[in-house]
């Protein structure tokens, strides 16, 4: 598909996610992909719930606890993804990072892509198990502090 067709499919849809970028050749594609990815993990952003909430109402506010989980298991999700080895663990990776970039590249309405993107975003989030102890990793640098005690060393 030449990126004038994907412009054409994406002025099908109603922007409400900010991605108001016109695509009519290969460099305007590759320059919205990073805007793409972000807003295909993680719309609607935290500071989403300040704006006026329209038609959503309260919905939306509820969506961010999607998004602010997202955020918190990128991590693993990134480390889970190098630790895999089999053919088939690669494959479903592929077609959830595939299919979340090629659904944030064409669809602009934040409401849409929210519905549409949960089955590949609950891949994507089995996949933060291979990388877990990321945080377990973090936590042993963090130190317990004493109050009220002095310890000498």
């Amino acid at each position: 598909m030449s990126p004038d067709q994907l412009g054409l499919m994406r002025q099908k849809f109603d922007d409400s996610a900010g991605l108001r970028a016109r695509l009519r050749n290969w460099n305007d594609a590759m320059r919205l992909i990073p805007v793409s990815i972000a807003t295909g993990l993680f719309a609607p952003f935290p500071w989403d719930v300040l704006r006026p909430r329209g038609i959503t109402g309260q919905f939306r506010t509820l969506a961010v606890s999607e998004s602010l989980l997202m955020i918190l298991l990128l991590p693993a999700i990134a480390l889970g993804f190098t630790r895999l080895r089999r053919a088939e663990e690669i494959f479903v990776a592929a077609v959830a990072s595939g299919g979340l970039l090629a659904m944030s590249l064409v669809i602009t309405n934040l409401g849409t892509f929210f519905r549409l993107r949960a089955a590949f975003t609950l891949i994507l989030v089995a996949f933060a198990v291979y990388g877990f102890d990321v945080y377990t990793w973090a936590a042993s640098f963090v130190r317990p502090v004493h109050r009220g005690t002095s310890v000498e060393r």
